[in-house]
């Protein structure tokens, strides 16, 4: 008897916990900001999911009722910046945003790893792209640095991006995995996003790390995988650009479109 009534008791609480809302608040704390929005990703792409205004105190707060487990971002310019978070039904977040990052209260084992990865490729991420940087903490190096200095960045950053993937354990797999081909691609993003940034002074080919070799045969496109970042779109887009300049030219105008094809193995 016990296992005819334990079948149908069962169902209703897992449907129930699949369908439960996630919950994110806090305080946003960012200079001049008076309001504050939740995206969510689309095809490789942030896609505003809410935006509400800062309540007394900075404080703001979401909740997203059939939440899809991944990553969502929360800021005020779909461009600039902002936080990269997991999310999977039923959670609760609460987070403190100011100028230089972020913290998140009593925080569970997926975002204490992802916040570990934010804080540590943060100075990398606003050089890669300094007119998109909202950070203060490295506004300064951001807008004046060069390849003089970012390169030597991005090469020490490689071994610590290395060893971080290693301590990615968490109980939840579909995290694990989704962290390790993040770490991987925001990697590359950065590397590549930097040189299609206007600068005062640009390397010769000669100049160019190793590790940009490695990103011209990456298999990262291989895969939908990129979609489920919301820097997806701007990986896809500058990665044949980057591929021109390592080949020293530009197709023929009639073979541009069918050259930018080449570049991503998976439709």
């Amino acid at each position: 008897m016990k296992k005819h009534f334990f079948l149908p008791l069962l169902f209703p609480f897992t449907a129930a916990a699949q369908q439960a809302p996630a919950i994110v608040q806090g305080v946003y704390n960012k200079t001049k900001s008076v309001a504050v929005s939740l995206y969510e990703v689309k095809d490789g792409e942030r896609e505003e999911f809410a935006k509400t205004r800062l309540s007394a105190g900075n404080r703001f707060a979401f909740q997203l009722p059939a939440p899809k487990a991944g990553f969502y971002y929360i800021g005020n310019d779909v461009q600039r910046g902002g936080i990269r978070i997991y999310l999977t039904p039923g959670a609760k977040l609460k987070l403190l945003i100011t100028d230089s990052g972020y913290q998140v209260n009593n925080p569970s084992a997926e975002s204490k790893l992802l916040l570990e990865w934010e804080t540590l490729r943060a100075p990398l991420r606003a050089m890669s792209r300094s007119m998109f940087n909202d950070n203060t903490q490295y506004r300064r190096m951001a807008d004046t640095g060069t390849w003089r200095s970012f390169f030597p960045m991005l090469e020490a950053m490689l071994p610590k991006a290395e060893a971080f993937k290693k301590k990615i354990n968490s109980s939840n797999k579909a995290f694990n995995e989704l962290l390790r081909f993040t770490v991987d691609a925001d990697m590359q993003t950065m590397a590549v996003s930097f040189l299609l940034q206007p600068r005062t002074a640009h390397p010769q080919k000669t100049d160019y790390p190793a590790y940009y070799q490695s990103i011209s045969k990456s298999n990262i496109l291989h895969t939908t995988g990129i979609y489920a970042l919301g820097e997806g779109q701007d990986f896809l887009s500058g990665f044949p650009t980057f591929k021109m300049m390592q080949a020293g030219q530009i197709p023929e105008e009639d073979r541009i479109f069918a050259f930018i094809v080449e570049q991503v193995a998976n439709d």
